[in-house]
């Protein structure tokens, strides 16, 4: 899921849960530049739809690192059950799975992957 803002985001992981998906990939707000605060709200709001939220970290194209003390935040908050972590720093995997134990990792790299 990927909107102009927070609320536009929601209605789509909502109509997603009504079409019966069982999860959302969502990308960080990436129209600006957000800091953490904003980060942090917009997951927050877009959990309130019902679904289990799969974190997308592509910093590369939203210009947003969703870091892994971040990512802890958002997980421990109940925002997030998951990330994809794009970044293709094999260190970032480790330093997620010792911040976040419970929350399952996706890889998005394949050099990361290997």
């Amino acid at each position: 899921v990927s909107a102009y803002g927070s609320a536009e985001a929601r209605r789509w992981a909502e109509e997603a849960a009504e079409a019966g998906a069982g999860s959302v990939l969502l990308l960080p707000p990436n129209v600006y530049r957000a800091d953490e605060a904003a980060v942090r709200a917009h997951y927050a709001e877009v959990s309130r739809a019902g679904l289990p939220v799969i974190a997308y970290n592509n910093p590369y194209d939203t210009r947003v690192d969703l870091t892994p003390a971040l990512l802890a935040q958002l997980h421990e908050a109940g925002d997030i059950v998951a990330v994809k972590e794009f970044t293709g720093d094999v260190r970032r995997a480790w330093e997620i799975a010792e911040r976040a134990p419970g929350l399952d990792l996706l890889i998005g790299a394949d050099d990361v992957l290997l």
